[in-house]
Parts: structure tokens; sequence; C-alpha cells
């Protein structure tokens, strides 16, 4: 029971990272462009991972160091994806979904893979889904996303796609990283997911002129600060996988949205809808759910 404890504080460990994260890009893109502010997080993640994997150090692990980097190229494709369909699409209805996918196809590849999961568990992982789609409906004073700087525009099948896409390719990523599994390389196949993260992202900025490289130090501070939390997150949920049900770390980590909420509450004294007051309580049910259940 200690393991599986622990392994559920590390994944709400990474997705208060992630909630957090999103919160200070959120902030970041009123004053900056988002894409800028993800050019620059993504270097200074890497470059902390890189110092962190010198420092723990490891043996080198051809295998995980693989699935790290596959990780990373998956999750590279989903931000872009994503940043494509906030741009172009409603973020009530985008963001819902890409976070309900991200959640449930792990769950589904885990019970596909005989993870055998208790009845309390399967309840608990049901609240959990139903809390991201309400806790991602926007209301008045919706929380601040990273991406989601561009005003909504219109739902297609382009932007469906990409939705979809998006979803698809972030719970490709919590997929991979279970499937490095327990290993002596450290934090190594971490730091091969984000560089190639970095490499592939600028490669699609520059593919599409996006490079505008600002050197405000407003900026900087902002990136500095998602790469830092990034780099948390990123460690956290890699350590929470090992040993664990990917169906239940998955849709853990995918309860970031709820730490964004709590912080927009907090400090920027927004107001939530009634939906989303219920997703909150649902999340939290589910939290304390997974926790006994499991």
């Amino acid at each position: 029971f200690e393991r599986i404890g622990m392994n559920l504080i590390l994944a709400l460990v990474s997705a208060a990272a992630y909630g957090v994260s999103d919160f200070v890009g959120g902030l970041a893109a009123r004053r900056h462009p988002a894409l800028q502010v993800v050019l620059w997080a993504f270097p200074v993640s890497a470059v902390v991972l890189l110092l962190l994997s010198w420092l723990i150090g490891g043996d080198w692990d051809t295998r995980a160091i693989a699935f790290g980097a596959a990780s990373g190229l998956t999750s590279a494709l989903a931000g872009w994806w994503f940043f494509t369909a906030l741009a172009e699409g409603t973020m009530s209805v985008v963001s819902p979904i890409t976070s309900v996918l991200a959640a449930l196809i792990p769950v589904l590849f885990g019970l596909m893979t005989g993870e055998q999961l208790s009845v309390g568990v399967l309840a608990g992982i049901a609240f959990a889904v139903v809390a991201i789609v309400l806790i991602s409906q926007e209301g008045k004073h919706s929380a601040p996303h990273l991406l989601a700087s561009e005003q909504p525009k219109r739902l297609n099948r382009r932007v469906l796609l990409f939705t979809v896409g998006t979803g698809v390719a972030f719970a490709l990523s919590f997929i991979l990283i279970h499937q490095i599994g327990e290993n002596r390389a450290g934090l190594w196949p971490v730091f091969a997911g984000k560089a190639t993260a970095s490499v592939v992202t600028l490669l699609i900025a520059l593919r599409f002129g996006h490079v505008r490289m600002s050197h405000d130090a407003s900026l900087l501070r902002y990136a500095a600060a998602v790469g830092v939390l990034d780099v948390v997150a990123n460690v956290a949920m890699y350590y929470a996988f090992r040993g664990a049900f990917v169906s239940i770390i998955s849709v853990l980590v995918s309860l970031y949205p709820l730490f964004t909420i709590a912080l927009a509450i907090g400090l920027l004294k927004e107001r939530t809808n009634a939906l989303q007051k219920i997703g909150i309580a649902l999340a939290l049910g589910a939290i304390g759910l997974i926790a006994y259940a499991g």
C-alpha cells in the first residue's frame, strides 16, 4: 500500500505542477504570444533536466531512453495540435475533449493489457473523467490557459481533427512513459523526452514561420517559471508510473485543471460556474475513492 500511496502522491504532485504551470503560462499569454513562452520554456526544462540527470547519474538504457524520446515527440505534436485547435476553435469544446481522451485512452490500454481495477477505483476513474469535463467548461471568468492566447473562432472538421489528435497524442505520451518501466537510467529518459520535444517544437515553429524570439525580461521570467514547473511535473510523473497502473496515474495527472482553477479563484478572484463547482467536488471525491480503493 505504501508504494501505491507514493505513486498516487507523485501523480498529484505532477498534476499540481502542470496546473500551476498552466496558470503561470496563462498569465504570460496575456502579455506575450503563447508560442514564445513555449519556445523559451522547453529549452529551460531541457537544461534543468540535463543538470539533474548528470547529478543523479544512471546507466545507459537504450530502451528506456528510446521510450522517453518517443514520449517527447508525441507531447510536442500534441502541443502543436492543441495550439492550432485553440487558435481556430472553441476552448469550451477543445479542452474537455482533449482532456477526456488523454485520460480514457490509457485506461482502455491498461484494461486491455491486463490491469485489474477494483470497483472503487473504476468508480473513481469515472468520477474523474466527468470532473475533467465539467472543470474544463468556460464561464464568464474562466481560468487562463497556456495556449489560449487567441480568441476562439469556430468549430469545424479541421478543428475537431486537431482536437482529437491532441488527446490521442497526449494519451500516447502517458503510455510511452509508463512503458519505460523500472530501469537504472536515472532521469536520462525524461531528459531525452524534453530534448526531443524542444527540437521538434522549434522545427515546427521554423517551418511555419512562428519564430520571433523576444528577449523581454518579463517573458524570460515567465518562461523560466513554466520551464521549472514542467520539470517538476515530468519528473514526478516519471516516478509515479513506476510500478503503478497506467490507467490510474494517467487519470490523476489529467486532473491538472483542478489546480489551475484553484489558483484562478484564490489569486485572481475569478468566479466558477455551477458546473465547475460540481466538477471540483467530483474531482476531490475521485481522488479519495482511488486512494482508498487502490
